[in-house]
């Protein structure tokens, strides 16, 4: 009676209605959101072999891979939509800020859903990330005009 409270096409909907509806609700919710979000990614790397992950040359590709899609193809693309449609000042630096931060985690899961390669999915998105250390950093001083950037932040969580 009850199976569509687990089907993901019922989660998603009903998540939104209720975060528009009821949103205090996330107040009682906010310390499991990390813990939830670490179960979620644990369960869909699980079907990678670890010696698949042990083959340091093959993992150079992902990685690359998933720099120059996060960066070079949907930050220009972000960048550049950004400099032809948003006109406000705020905004503009938002997006550069959207740009220049690496891509959601929710990606690897989403893999997993649709019967990805899980592999490339992982180390992409870790190619992603790591990059963003030095990335984000550099964009946001180049394209914001900002003088300092406080690299303090990139370490803190929230």
């Amino acid at each position: 009676m009850f199976k569509f409270i687990g089907h993901r096409n019922f989660i998603l909907p009903l998540a939104f209605v209720l975060g528009l509806t009821c949103p205090q609700l996330a107040q009682w919710t906010k310390s499991l959101t990390i813990p939830a979000l670490a179960l979620v990614m644990t369960v869909s790397i699980v079907q990678i072999p670890t010696r698949q992950m042990l083959k340091w040359q093959s993992l150079v590709q992902p990685l690359a891979i998933g720099i120059l899609f996060s960066y070079l193809f949907l930050g220009s693309l972000l960048l550049i939509l950004n400099q032809w449609f948003i006109f406000q000042e705020p905004v503009r630096i938002g997006m550069i800020l959207v740009a220049s931060a690496p891509p959601g985690v929710a990606v690897i899961p989403f893999t997993s859903l649709l019967a990805g390669n899980s592999i490339l999915s992982l180390f992409a998105t870790f190619g992603a990330y790591l990059s963003s250390i030095f990335i984000m950093p550099s964009l946001i001083l180049l394209l914001t005009g900002a003088e300092v950037f406080p690299f303090s932040k990139l370490m803190a969580h929230g």
